[in-house]
């Protein structure tokens, strides 16, 4: 949590100064406040077994493989986008998946948008994303992307299915969520 205390004089603003408060040592807590959270961690839905993870899963792209597969899956599209910023658990351990690991995991409760696109729109998304930070920023299921990037400048983006033969020129279903 943070802090931003504005000085003003005549309208302006005349001094700022920034504090950053560690929750991590915080100790005071509302009891009522801290009864609803409880409550609502509680909840007998959030502990139901979706499925076994025979290993831990971690990081952004097993994560985002692990989104990305389920989006094709339920969504039934050729391709699935998401963005490394929606992916908000570090690690799902082995064990039972459950749901709300699935809530921690993505906690916006975004909805999935589905498009059809060519490959040069799909190229164009990526590149968006890609420009937005100069790095990848997307996890991606049902298609391989190789950037090509000479002197920190990108060059070319690739685009394979997954079985490693470039995409034709024809729409493709792309599953993303309402966020990106």
């Amino acid at each position: 949590a943070g802090v931003l205390s504005l000085s003003y004089a005549g309208g302006e603003l005349i001094k700022k100064k920034d504090t950053m408060i560690s929750l991590r040592d915080f100790k005071e807590f509302d009891p009522e406040i801290q009864r609803i959270i409880d409550s609502y961690n509680n909840n007998p839905k959030f502990n139901e077994v979706l499925a076994i993870a025979e290993n831990d899963i971690s990081g952004n792209d097993e994560l985002g493989a692990l989104i990305t597969d389920a989006m094709i899956d339920s969504l039934k599209t050729d391709i699935a986008f998401v963005n490394n910023g929606g992916i908000r658990l570090n690690k799902i351990e082995k064990g039972d998946i459950l749901v709300k690991h699935v809530f921690e995991l993505s906690p916006f409760s975004n909805t999935y948008v589905i498009y059809d696109l060519k490959p040069q729109e799909i190229r164009e998304l990526i590149k968006y994303a890609f420009d937005f930070r100069n790095k990848n920023e997307l996890q991606v299921s049902g298609l391989n992307i190789q950037f090509i990037i000479e002197n920190d400048e990108l060059k070319e983006i690739i685009l394979r299915d997954k079985n490693g033969k470039k995409l034709k020129n024809k729409k493709y279903s792309v599953a993303i969520n309402d966020y990106m």
